[in-house]
Parts: C-alpha cells; sequence; structure tokens
C-alpha cells in the first residue's frame, strides 16, 4: 500500500525533469497492468515492468545510447519512436512504467 503523501509525489506527477510532457499514462497502463495483477509487493511489481520495458513490452525494444540528452527524454514521442535514449531518457521511461501501474518512482 502507498501512502497519499506518497502517491501525491512519486506516483501522480506527469513530469519528472523537464522533459516535454506525453500523454503516457494510459498506453504504459494498458500494456502493463497485466504484468502486474497478482503481485503482492511493489517490488515484485518493479522486477516485472522494468525487464518489460526495455524488451519491448510498450511496443518497441529499448537499448542505452549515449548522448542524447536533452534530444530524446519524452517517452512516448521521442524514447518509444527512436527506440533508445541515455541514461536520463531511460530513466524518465521506467519511471513513468512504473507510475502507470502504481508503483512510486523518481528520477534521482
Amino acid at each position: 500500500e502507498v501512502s497519499e503523501d506518497m502517491f501525491l509525489r512519486e506516483v501522480l506527477p506527469l513530469r519528472h525533469l523537464d522533459e516535454p510532457i506525453d500523454d503516457w499514462r494510459p498506453a504504459f497502463y494498458e500494456k502493463l497492468a497485466p504484468l502486474v495483477q497478482g503481485k503482492r509487493s511493489l517490488r515484485e511489481m518493479a522486477e516485472a515492468v522494468i525487464p518489460a520495458v526495455f524488451n519491448g513490452g510498450l511496443g518497441k525494444k529499448l537499448v542505452f545510447k549515449p548522448n542524447n540528452t536533452p534530444q530524446i527524454m519524452a517517452p512516448e514521442s521521442e524514447t518509444l519512436v527512436k527506440g533508445y535514449a541515455s541514461c536520463t531518457g531511460l530513466s524518465i521511461i521506467l519511471a513513468d512504467a512504473l507510475r502507470s501501474v502504481g508503483v512510486p518512482a523518481r528520477v534521482v
């Protein structure tokens, strides 16, 4: 269970840094929610979601490609279209994927 304070800080927001805002939540939820059904902990949910994001669970396999910040940061319109991002872009899409299924996440 996630406290209301944590939900408002680490699940609800659409933006982490200064990335362009995409309407990622509905599409990410639709694709990832089946993976977390029946999971008993936030950790189990994260362990199901994170590999799926890299392996095409959002519609395209993703790979790390350095030196792409700030060019590739928006989760749907940039990272998924290109299929790659640097550490910042991948951190954003992973945190967004986790947030879409109710797992608190932030980019640090």
